[in-house]
């Protein structure tokens, strides 16, 4: 288990798509907490968004200060190639922004990173500029648009809004420093971990559910019998990892892009010279 700093441990499955009126769709999650002598894990929920407030009937307040948080949306940008604007800038600038009345989507999303996150060298070319985890994990950009099942952009633009929500709350791995009652929010890659980790195909429920008793987990599947889709099983093993693994967010080994303006993916260092599918 994570150092005991950790009271709860929260995995995000990120969504970018909207509901009919407009509104961004809940967010799959789960949360691991330490109960008595085991870890329970707490499957199939959803939250409004990133912020304290959404987490209310699911997490203690002081647990929430506490928490360290994976969430599959992209935490940095490229060192070279685009805009010198500080991340959390990013976040207010996300926040204010909309495309023809919408504030959530893939459209509205993809312009708002070409326009406030791309350098204007870059905006004629046929290839954009990757960040060192990408290009380490195969995982795709936040500049493009296609493939769309691999469309991290859109899910990430949603992320950015949320944690402009209130800035206090938390801190951001690897750039900030662990502070007191704050919680850590840090980038996982779903894909990276059931390859390299479960070591099972994603979506294979019976895999997972027998890596986490060997895990010693206990989950607790709010009377589904079992995961209600595979974003929830991404959201779970976002959290499992966030719990069972001691050195997750160690950044002793990172390299130095990792710890300027690109950021880092939790697990990268399960990837050996092969690239994720």
């Amino acid at each position: 288990m994570q150092s005991s700093r950790h009271k709860c441990f929260i995995g995000i499955d990120q969504t970018g798509a909207v509901l009919p009126g407009g509104a961004a769709k809940p967010l799959p999650v789960t949360c691991i907490r330490q109960e008595s002598s085991r870890l329970t894990a707490y499957i199939n929920r959803s939250v409004r968004g990133l912020y304290p407030d959404a987490f209310a009937d699911l997490v203690p307040c002081d647990h929430m200060e506490q928490s360290f948080i994976l969430v599959d949306s992209v935490l940095g940008i490229p060192a070279s190639g685009t805009t010198r604007t500080k991340l959390r800038t990013l976040f207010r600038q996300a926040a204010q922004y909309s495309l023809d009345g919408k504030g959530y989507g893939a459209a509205v999303a993809h312009k708002f990173f070409h326009e406030h996150v791309l350098a204007p060298s870059w905006k004629q070319k046929h290839v954009y500029p990757m960040r060192q985890a990408e290009a380490s994990a195969g995982a795709n950009s936040i500049f493009r648009l296609q493939p769309f099942q691999r469309n991290i952009g859109c899910g990430t633009f949603r992320t950015w809004k949320d944690l402009d929500v209130d800035q206090s709350w938390y801190r951001l791995w690897p750039f900030e420093a662990p502070q007191h009652r704050k919680a850590i929010i840090a980038e996982g890659y779903p894909s990276l971990l059931w390859k390299y980790w479960v070591q099972a195909k994603r979506g294979d429920q019976k895999a997972l559910v027998s890596f986490a008793r060997l895990q010693r987990v206990r989950i607790d599947d709010d009377g589904q019998k079992g995961f209600l889709s595979v974003d929830h099983m991404d959201s779970f093993v976002l959290a499992l990892y966030a719990a069972c693994v001691p050195n997750a967010l160690d950044i002793k080994t990172l390299p130095a892009a990792a710890h300027s303006k690109e950021g880092w993916i939790v697990g990268l260092d399960l990837v050996s010279n092969e690239r994720i599918g």
